[in-house]
């Protein structure tokens, strides 16, 4: 790791020493093109009395790195990163490296800079050239009202800076985060929050240890807050059943605002998310991001005869872009009888997304990284799940090797290799059922949900695609009533009171009915490769278990 020494003549880069100083600078890169941007790397020049180089920042740099340049120095720091030029950008195997570490070193700075502008030529207002935009007043008789300006945290949502995808880590992981708005500064910390217009009493709105705020101030933008569900969780540290829980929520609600952003390099998806992938592989949840997807590991320890369907594999494929529902009339020759044979009621039909989720090349189609779009957010949880896919999954990568899926679950820790290498996934194969689609049309109290990645549709299109099959529904695992031995793991392991253990219980109750979840995959039978279509979910009402519809066999 390399740092920007502030207080040098040339503003030297060196060598970042343990024990040294340091604030981060999060900010937009902009378009190729800008003034300073095509300089990949720092100048060199010789250091006195020795032949290596040291290197120093060029002549010409950005007006927001220059601008973050004085802010350091005015806070009293000495030393600055900013990953332009503190990440070797013609050396590839050193970005991936710091890609994997961003978490790190935001998390280290002692506090990090957020520069909003559209571009690194912005600057941060009120620093030197670039304005800030005045306060408004007014008088009226002997009153004179003056703006207390835009809500920092709607300045934030609004930015430039808040669309990209790099900065979203940079964001999450930082401890102390100082925000330069166009009207003022706005300051948070992972226990207050404050803005430069708003003067109050910090004591008083101190918790009596002053460790942060009162539950009644609203939370920071980025810190969960007293507010939020997840506010008391420390993740790398909390062991308990139950917190594994939160955490596998909070890692889920992350990747969903993760995939709102865009990038400029459409390859940087997963490169944009290492940090948080390697966070949540630290864990006591050991979530592992395999091309993305959240996978997470068996929250309760039960005995190895009932540990059958708890590798939540079938739970993470599950994922669905966000989609606009609504409820559609099929044609009469789709409307599903009853097992009577009566008329029956219509199924509720989801038949596109909204807007249509492009192919992002590249990476797996059963990953959200192998597409554009925001994931859509999840209710269900994974102890809610059964799996139905066999114990022979296998992980492929790009060189041709291939890990057994079972084996992640010997690491008592997860390596730095493995995480980047898990990141690289390209192909999952294992044994599953098919769904037989003649069945879709025969039960009257089933209700479909089709989520298609490949756009809109319709009844009669899909149903003739599954019977050609030219798709086919895979059957990852069922949706049901959740299993009274994991509740009681979790409950085991919680030192709450037996009350506060009931209310916890509660909050983990599903919401929807019995369900059967498939992915719709287009099957090239040339190579033998599917490719994801789209996602199905099967629910009944009735509350009847046994058959409920035919599987094929195994394919």
């Amino acid at each position: 790791m390399r740092v920007i020494d502030c207080k040098s003549e040339n503003l030297d880069i060196r060598e970042y020493q343990p024990g040294d100083k340091y604030v981060a600078l999060s900010y937009v890169w902009g378009p190729p093109g800008i003034s300073g941007q095509s300089e990949a790397q720092a100048a060199a020049a010789p250091r006195p009395g020795s032949t290596r180089p040291v290197l120093h920042l060029p002549r010409h740099i950005p007006l927001t790195i220059r601008d973050a340049v004085e802010v350091t120095k005015t806070l009293r720091y000495r030393y600055l990163w900013v990953d332009k030029y503190c990440i070797d950008q013609n050396n590839e195997q050193e970005q991936r490296e710091q890609f994997s570490r961003m978490g790190d070193i935001y998390a280290g700075s002692q506090i990090a800079i957020f520069a909003l502008g559209d571009d690194s030529n912005a600057g941060l207002p009120g620093v030197s050239s670039t304005p800030r935009l005045g306060q408004r007043e007014c008088r009226s008789g002997r009153y004179r009202f003056i703006s207390t300006m835009p809500d920092p945290h709607e300045s934030i949502k609004r930015s430039k800076w808040s669309t990209r995808a790099w900065t979203y880590q940079e964001g999450l992981f930082s401890t102390r985060r100082l925000f330069f708005t166009n009207h003022q500064i706005y300051f948070e910390c992972n226990a207050m929050n404050c803005a430069e217009s708003f003067k109050s009493n910090l004591d008083v709105i101190h918790i009596n240890t002053g460790q942060r705020f009162r539950a009644y101030h609203r939370a920071g933008q980025f810190v969960c807050g007293n507010s939020n569900q997840y506010s008391h969780l420390d993740v790398r540290q909390n062991k308990a059943n139950h917190r594994k829980v939160d955490t596998i929520r909070r890692c889920q609600h992350q990747i969903l605002q993760y995939t709102k952003r865009e990038l400029t390099n459409k390859d940087d998806v997963l490169n944009a998310f290492a940090a948080i992938a390697r966070f949540y592989a630290k864990t006591t949840a050991k979530i592992a991001s395999v091309a993305g997807i959240a996978i997470p590991f068996p929250i309760a320890n039960l005995p190895h005869n009932q540990q059958e369907g708890l590798d939540h594999l079938s739970y993470a494929l599950a994922w669905s872009h966000r989609v606009d529902n609504f409820n559609g009339d099929f044609p009469r020759q789709f409307k599903p009888a009853s097992r009577s044979g009566k008329p029956g009621t219509q199924l509720r039909w989801t038949p596109h997304d909204n807007p249509k989720p492009q192919r992002r090349r590249g990476f797996p189609s059963w990953s959200w990284a192998g597409w554009f779009g925001q994931m859509q957010s999840r209710n269900d949880l994974p102890y809610c799940w059964t799996s139905l896919l066999s114990g022979s999954v296998t992980i492929g990568f790009p060189d041709g090797h291939s890990r057994n899926y079972e084996s992640l679950q010997d690491f008592s820790r997860y390596k730095q290799y493995l995480i980047r290498e898990l990141l690289n996934a390209e192909s999952l194969q294992f044994d599953a059922y098919v769904l037989n689609p003649e069945q879709l049309l025969s039960y009257g109290r089933a209700m479909l949900d089709v989520h298609l990645s490949a756009g809109p549709t319709s009844m009669e299109m899909l149903y003739q695609k599954l019977t050609s099959r030219e798709y086919e529904c895979v059957v990852l695992g069922t949706y049901g009533e959740p299993r009274q031995e994991i509740f009681r793991a979790i409950q085991a392991a919680d030192r709450k009171s037996t009350r506060a253990k009931k209310r916890r219980i509660d909050m983990f109750e599903r919401l929807e009915p019995d369900a059967i979840i498939c992915l719709i995959v287009c099957t090239d039978t040339v190579e033998g490769v599917s490719y994801r279509k789209g996602l199905l979910k099967v629910r009944y009402y009735d509350g009847q278990g046994g058959e409920i519809l035919y599987l094929d066999q195994q394919a």
